[in-house]
């Protein structure tokens, strides 16, 4: 809750606001669609991009993925980087990563309100909802799953 001061300094408390209730719902809509992710392995390009892959495990194949055409199988060093530090935090545990792709795509969501709330667009909750819980429900996990949309995801949390 909010903290506020009336005229006479008497400290009283506030509710808190609509977009931190929103924020709360999204974050916990996203985290609820994608709850059965904790019972996953690793899926698709996973074994290449993760699983078989070196460079993950030195701090000079860091440098390579940034350096070195070809070092990766495709050349995203943003995203190489993610799997890099998260190879170090989880090794070869598929939670770590499904848990923090889980969190980064309830960011997005929130992100996507927060933008939309700006316009001060009516559908801003529904569009941002229906962008965090639609994942699971879509015909082609592939195109979700790929590393262009975490590329994609990543990138967009460093906007102002």
């Amino acid at each position: 809750m909010n903290r506020t001061s009336n005229r006479a300094g008497v400290i009283t408390r506030s509710s808190p606001s609509p977009i931190s209730w929103a924020t709360a719902i999204l974050f916990l809509m996203t985290l609820v669609a994608y709850s059965p992710v904790t019972l996953a392995g690793f899926i698709w390009d996973d074994p290449e991009y993760v699983i078989q892959n070196v460079e993950l495990r030195t701090l000079s194949g860091l440098w390579r993925i940034w350096f070195v055409p070809g070092a990766t199988p495709q050349y995203y060093p943003l995203v190489f980087t993610t799997f890099w530090a998260e190879y170090h935090l989880w090794k070869l545990n598929p939670l770590g990563y499904h848990v923090d792709n889980v969190v980064l795509h309830a960011l997005n969501a929130i992100l996507l309100y927060r933008i939309l709330s700006t316009f001060k667009l009516p559908v801003a909750f529904l569009a941002a909802a229906i962008f965090a819980v639609s994942g699971p429900f879509a015909l082609s996990k592939k195109i979700e799953g790929t590393t262009n949309s975490r590329m994609i995801e990543r990138s967009t949390l460093t906007l102002p």
